[in-house]
Formats: C-alpha cells, sequence, structure tokens
C-alpha cells in the first residue's frame, strides 16, 4: 500500500513540477516554440564542406571535415571520426537516414537505437511527417520536447520500434500495471537482444 502512495506521489510531484514550475522557469522563444531545441526544417544535406580533399573507405573522395544538417539539427563529428575515415559526407548522410524518423512533436530526427515514447493523442503531434506505432506517434525523448521520462516505451531501430517492457506500456504504464518500481537504462540498446 505505502508502494503505491509513494508511487502516486511522485507522479503527481513529477506532473505539478512539469506543467506548473518547469513552465515557468523556462523563457518562451519569439516564435512561441521550445527555446533549447533547434526550429525544425526539412533540410537534410551535408553542410560546411571544408577544402582539403581526402579518400574515404567507402571508396568516394570529398572534404576533409564536413557536418551535417539533419531536419534542422546540426551533427559535428570530432577528430577521430575523420582519422578512420569511414564514410564520406554522402555517404555518411544516406547511412544516418536509413535509420531515422522524425519526433512527431518536435519534428527533430530520431536516429536507430534512440530511446522514444509514444502518445495517443495530443495537441501538435502530426505536424511534421510522423511515424505510428500501432496507432501510437513516436516521439523523441529531447529534455524540452517530451513531457516526462515516463513516457520512455523503448527505442527506435533501423527495424523499427523496440518495446522496452513486452506488455508495450510505457515507463509509467508498466509501474501501473504491476505496482511495482521500474528501474531502467535509456541508452542505446544492445542490438543483439
Amino acid at each position: 500500500m505505502w508502494l503505491i502512495l509513494s508511487v502516486g506521489f511522485l507522479i503527481i510531484a513529477a506532473l505539478a513540477f512539469r506543467f506548473a514550475v518547469w513552465p515557468a522557469l523556462r523563457k518562451p522563444s519569439l516564435d512561441g516554440g521550445l527555446q533549447s531545441l533547434p526550429k525544425a526544417t526539412d533540410r537534410v544535406e551535408v553542410i560546411d564542406r571544408s577544402e582539403g580533399r581526402q579518400v574515404y573507405a567507402c571508396g568516394h573522395e570529398d572534404a576533409d571535415r564536413f557536418d551535417l544538417e539533419l531536419y534542422g539539427e546540426r551533427q559535428r563529428f570530432n577528430d577521430a571520426y575523420f582519422k578512420d575515415k569511414p564514410y564520406c559526407g554522402d555517404c555518411l548522410l544516406k547511412f544516418v537516414m536509413e535509420g531515422s524518423i522524425r519526433c512527431a512533436a518536435c519534428g527533430l530526427i530520431i536516429r536507430d537505437d534512440d530511446p522514444v515514447a509514444l502518445y495517443s493523442s495530443g495537441d501538435g503531434l502530426g505536424r511534421y511527417p510522423s511515424t505510428l506505432v500501432d496507432g501510437q506517434y513516436v516521439g523523441c525523448m529531447r529534455w524540452d520536447c517530451c513531457p516526462s521520462g515516463g513516457f520512455f516505451s523503448g527505442h527506435w531501430t533501423s527495424q523499427g520500434f523496440k518495446p522496452l517492457f513486452a506488455s508495450g506500456n510505457s515507463v509509467v504504464g508498466e509501474v501501473f500495471a504491476t505496482g511495482e518500481p521500474v528501474f531502467i537504462q535509456s541508452g542505446p540498446k544492445d542490438r543483439e537482444s
């Protein structure tokens, strides 16, 4: 009984913080969107190619430095990536996009193995090209996009949605269904399991 009351109190406290305290602490952006998320665009391309050239393991010659623009989010690469030279810009872009989708809420990229939330409905869902799993929208777990870690439902993979629990529940759904606390790691999932 105490466990159920404790979990219920924690959920109420988390919701109160998310919907009452947190919005008051944040400054809204001028366009009414969330300030810390980049503005989603439809732009998907290799950008800021340097003038230096090198041959990559894919067999193509390309700039020795570049970034990717993925739906409004810049992806930068460290020196180790360019030292190993696995993919030129165009091959890397193709590889990244093959297993990726867009978040139904913020429109930013969800890459292979990213943790995701599932939403049945809500304001603003579906404004961007969206992926549905069993009639639910797939959303990212970015801090200023997902309302709560309790929405964490599984991972997006190049093979599709992989649920966190056999029941298909989110973290909060599993707590309510089992009456037990849930301990999880939300990082990349082992592809073998």
